[in-house]
């Protein structure tokens, strides 16, 4: 084990000191950021349970401190981490909260990751239009604002509504949009 891998420990008991002292204090604002901090640090474990709970509280803390956006944010993460584990309900009703979340902050990068998150989560749900659909208006809108990650990011979760469609053609021409739009943009595909 490297030095580096015997501190991720340390730093979860550190987290979870400090959010409890903001807790405690009843310091929101300092507590939603101490929870995003330790899901990172369960996330770099591989804790994903914990990572969730903490996900999910930082995105309570956020929104009571009136930041739609900090727990849109959250709420993404937490999604897609649902939905990378087979949890596709439990994904579409937190990406949903996302999308309200972002729609408030007027966040259009939160929004466009959104829209495409909960489409693909529709398609593995077996709703295939309606998870397409939703991933178009992610893409268009990260498309019409410039939003490269976003764009990236909805790029691949529409050839993953392909995928389980069964429409490899349309897959593979996600994924070459995609590959393009990043070099055109100098990014890495």
């Amino acid at each position: 084990m490297r030095a580096d891998e015997r501190r991720l420990p340390e730093a979860v008991r550190a987290w979870k000191e400090v959010a409890e002292g903001r807790r405690f204090a009843k310091d929101t604002p300092k507590l939603a950021d101490a929870q995003r901090r330790l899901a990172s640090a369960h996330e770099l474990q591989g804790m994903w349970e914990q990572a969730l709970t903490a996900r999910q509280s930082a995105a309570a803390a956020f929104a009571q401190c009136h930041l739609p956006g900090e727990a849109a944010a959250e709420r993404i993460a937490a999604a897609a981490h649902l939905h990378g584990a087979g949890h596709f309900t439990s994904a579409l009703d937190l990406v949903s909260a996302a999308l309200d979340d972002a729609d408030r902050s007027g966040r259009v990068d939160l929004k466009a990751r959104a829209l495409a998150l909960r489409g693909a989560i529709l398609g593995k749900l077996g709703r295939i239009d309606a998870g397409r659909d939703s991933v178009q208006a992610g893409l268009s809108l990260a498309l019409e604002n410039n939003l490269i990650g976003p764009a990236a990011e909805a790029y691949h979760w529409l050839a993953s509504v392909y995928e389980q469609a069964g429409d490899y053609i349309g897959a593979r021409d996600a994924y070459q949009s995609a590959f393009e739009f990043c070099s055109a943009r100098g990014v890495a595909a």
